[in-house]
């Protein structure tokens, strides 16, 4: 059996391991805090309030369309070309900041296709946004039918 005595050591022993486990723990989640807020305050496009467009063109197949300009406009701003669709028909637009809130009209143009839909139109609210924009295209003169069974 074990004296009270030698207990008293094990206790006491114990309950200054586990103090220095808890001060350990203390430090460590008080110097991540800091590193954190660090990382925070560092300006990044994620921080910065604005805009990022991203998505893909396909045809009806759901081939990819490259080459397709994708426009963007503020307000009552004209359109400017913020991206160009790769050889898979997917885009990504630059980061553009935007300092407040803002109408933003997104749509896509070129070789002679019509997309659905002609165009996204949102109100930006302060802050960072990335936004999907994807686009079906087709000929003009394709007229869609349903398909009729019995």
């Amino acid at each position: 059996m074990i004296s009270l005595r030698n207990r008293r050591r094990i206790i006491l022993l114990f309950t200054g391991f586990l103090i220095l486990l808890m001060t350990g723990g203390l430090v460590t989640a008080l110097s991540d805090v800091r590193v954190t807020k660090r990382i925070v305050n560092t300006p990044t496009p994620m921080t910065t309030p604005g805009l990022v467009v991203f998505g893909y063109v396909r045809d009806k197949s759901a081939v990819g369309v490259p080459g397709v300009n994708i426009y963007r406009s503020y307000a009552s701003y004209p359109g400017v070309v913020i991206a160009t669709t790769g050889a898979n028909g997917d885009y990504q637009s630059d980061f553009y900041p935007i300092p407040g809130d803002e109408m933003v009209t997104v749509w896509a143009d070129g070789l002679g296709y019509e997309y659905e839909p002609k165009q996204y139109y949102w109100r930006h609210y302060y802050g960072y946004e990335g936004a999907e924009c994807s686009f079906l295209a087709h000929l003009p003169n394709d007229i869609f039918l349903p398909i009729v069974t019995r």
